[in-house]
């Protein structure tokens, strides 16, 4: 079968051998295509601020009746720098992750009383406010620096009031400024380790701290499971003061209190943590659904779902190992055989029974249609996948076992185009473009395959800009979406390829949002969806393998050393899933692996599913919110959608009013997500309403 070019970034070339006391020899050109672990931002204590700002009181503690506000999020800060503020960075991240509108004001630069809290209509200009830092001040040697004055925190606190709109304190000292909110600090804290790694040790920045969920926590985060492990963050350990009334909603196992919500003696609502965030924290992510559903009472423009998709491509192909040190020596190539097959079949069927959160979890099979053909010139000892070679309207391979296999389990996974012989589409004419969407068009017919044909992968993520000097060439350039082949683009317009997939390792290829499928911009009605990469590589079938592949990358001798020492296969494992977990949390694009992956290289294992297993497996232990698994199609258009919203939102093209007393939501603009009202276009994920609506008003339940 034909060799397949070295794939992206990577180079890694293994033997196809069952496991020995000897670990393969490997060799990795090139930078790998993911990184062995997500950012750790510095998180840093808070200056511990005493006494309250006088409160002006009003003359009734309630909102103002008939007040009304606009869907958007109020967000105060003193840094926009993550690695200052990384508190910030985190709320910015969630509302930006959730398509919710906000508006940012660095209290540090822009003076509170220039910023307007209302219109001149007399609506709100925001439903909720988010005080990155509880206390808005800095210190530094000649000591704190308050950025808001009392008139700013009244001003602040009459609008809450008088709008009836909720606070939410992402991380403050535990204190009596700027007010009281019922907390008093123990002595002690914890503490983020500088360490960067240690898979065995006990500091904070590499164990974490387990919090538990009071009652009330539980109503308001009805979907976590377990404790929330507390890594990487300051965090203040508290008990109630006694001095008003607050209700706990994490615990340490002392007892220490580490968040709660309260009302003020004037009416106001707020939600107050003691511990940092961070974009990139488990932590963080577990709690923001129900904080944003707290912040908003559950009704805001935009939307949040989690996925779960895998795509393996190369199906029906085969890939060349090596088992010489210098990667290039001693070929032997592997192919799937339709035993593995219906083998990944059990152990899809497995995971869903195993993990409800992954109750719809199916592969997705990108795959080369001459694999399973006849070979049209069997004895001229050529590559049968050579386009020069092949011939339209080859038969079916009916002999051989994938195949059969394929279609015997053609309803269980879901099949899309990934071109008939992975040809490169960076430097081919019309009609071999063309006939590389045709033919595989015409096997997935003829093999009867559950298959999207207005889906399409280029072999090596090709034909888009990112290419070397000649086709296959590596290192590669990227020229931008404006260097893409226009035949390929041509071709992909005649067979109404709507959504094509990109590679989200290629800077010109990154969406501008969060599970955003965005227009190529030299072809109108194609969309591109961005793949994950993982370093699970292309050419490695057992764990052994995959194992002497990565760390020969990340391993302290490798070519992009990053870890003190080589990791276990498990610690391996943990790390992968670690950076896939984020990736569950923030965007529904794929993790992509090759067919060699696949390979059972021990009964009941394969590289896929020790990945996906490991990360389910990770994700149930803290969350029961499902992870979404729709077709390609399905999961294009809800992309669709959000990068249509992201622009409206973005262009100030929809303006949505809230009426609190009527639970209406009034829309004016493009089309956009709403969440938490009824109407049209709506889809429900976790029992919630989500919908895709325009100009109109919509009825909500929640108060």
């Amino acid at each position: 079968m034909r060799r397949l070019a070295l794939l992206a970034l990577l180079l890694a070339a293994c033997s196809f051998q069952g496991p020995s006391s000897q670990a393969p020899k490997v060799q990795v050109k090139g930078p790998p295509l993911a990184p062995p672990a997500l950012p750790v931002l510095p998180s840093r204590p808070l200056p511990a601020l005493e006494g309250p700002v006088p409160l002006t009181l009003p003359l009734r503690p309630q909102a103002l009746p008939g007040a009304k506000y606009e869907a958007r999020i109020l967000v105060l800060t003193t840094s926009t720098d993550p690695e200052q503020a990384p508190h910030f960075a985190a709320a910015q991240d969630i509302l930006e992750t959730f398509l919710i509108p906000y508006e940012v004001v660095n209290v540090s630069q822009t003076p509170f009383s220039q910023v307007p809290l209302t219109n001149p209509d007399g609506t709100g200009r925001f439903q909720g406010v988010i005080l990155a830092e509880g206390q808005l001040a800095t210190w530094s040697d000649s000591g704190p620096t308050y950025h808001m004055s009392a008139d700013d925190w009244n001003r602040l606190w009459a609008y809450e009031r008088d709008y009836g709109v909720r606070e939410l304190v992402l991380y403050t000292y535990p204190g009596t400024y700027p007010e009281d909110h019922c907390l008093s600090n123990v002595a002690g804290f914890l503490t983020p380790s500088p360490a960067a790694y240690d898979p065995n040790g006990i500091d904070l920045a590499t164990q974490s701290y387990p919090l538990t969920l009071t009652q009330e926590g539980q109503t308001l985060f009805p979907d976590l499971t377990g404790t929330l492990p507390l890594r990487h963050a300051y965090a203040y350990k508290a008990t109630l003061s006694g001095t008003c009334a607050a209700t706990p909603l994490l615990t340490d196992a002392d007892g220490n209190l580490f968040g709660i919500v309260r009302a003020t003696a004037d009416g106001r609502e707020q939600l107050v943590l003691t511990f940092d965030q961070s974009p990139y924290l488990v932590h963080t992510w577990l709690l923001a659904p129900g904080l944003i559903r707290w912040l908003t009472r559950g009704v805001y423009v935009g939307e949040y779902s989690r996925y779960l998709r895998v795509d393996v491509d190369d199906w029906f192909l085969s890939t060349e190992v090596s088992g010489d040190s210098s990667g290039v020596g001693n070929t032997l190539t592997f192919r799937l055989s339709g035993a593995e097959a219906q083998a990944v079949a059990a152990k899809q069927a497995i995971l869903r029974q195993t993990y409800p959160v992954a109750q719809a979890f199916t592969l997705d099979l990108a795959f080369n249609g001459c694999g399973a053909v006849l070979d049209p010139n069997p004895n001229d000892n050529q590559d049968p996948c050579d386009p020069s070679e092949t011939l339209a309207q080859e038969p079916l391979n009916l002999a051989d076992d994938l195949v059969q296999a394929s279609q015997a389990l053609k309803d269980t996974f879901r099949f899309y185009n990934h071109s008939y012989t992975h040809w490169d589409m960076d430097f081919t004419d019309l009609a071999q473009a063309e006939r590389e969407i045709a033919e595989n068009n015409r096997v997935a017919s003829l093999l009867g395959l559950r298959y999207e044909h207005t889906v399409f992968k280029s072999g090596q993520y090709s034909g888009f800009g990112w290419k070397g000097q000649n086709p296959y060439d590596f290192p590669r350039t990227d020229n931008g979406l404006g260097a893409s082949n226009p035949f390929f683009l041509q071709a992909l317009a005649e067979y109404k390829v709507r959504f094509a997939k990109i590679n989200w390792s290629v800077d010109s290829q990154k969406p501008p949002c969060r599970t955003c499928a965005y227009p190529h911009p030299l072809a109108p009605g194609l969309y591109l969806v961005a793949d994950r990469p993982t370093n699970v590589f292309y050419n490695v079938t057992t764990a052994q393998e995959a194992l002497a592949a990565y760390n020969s990358v990340y391993g302290p001798g490798g070519t992009d050393p990053y870890w003190p020492r080589d990791l276990t296969y498990a610690e391996y494992l943990q790390q992968e899933t670690n950076l896939a977990l984020w990736h569950l949390f923030t965007d529904g694009g794929s993790h992509y692996f090759h067919q060699a992956n696949l390979h059972e290289y021990a009964p009941g294992k394969n590289l896929v599913f020790d990945w996906v297993e490991t990360l389910v497996a990770k994700y149930a232990t803290y969350t029961a919110l499902p992870l979404l698994s729709p077709t390609w199609g399905e999961y294009g258009e809800h992309a669709l959608k959000r990068y249509r919203h992201y622009e409206a939102v973005r262009t100030g093209s929809v303006k949505a009013l809230i009426d609190p007393a009527a639970r209406t939501l009034t829309l004016q603009g493009k089309p956009v997500w709403v969440t938490g009202v009824q109407g049209p276009a709506c889809e429900a994920y976790a029992g919630v309403n989500r919908c895709f609506v325009g100009t109109g008003t919509y009825a909500f339940q929640t108060p």
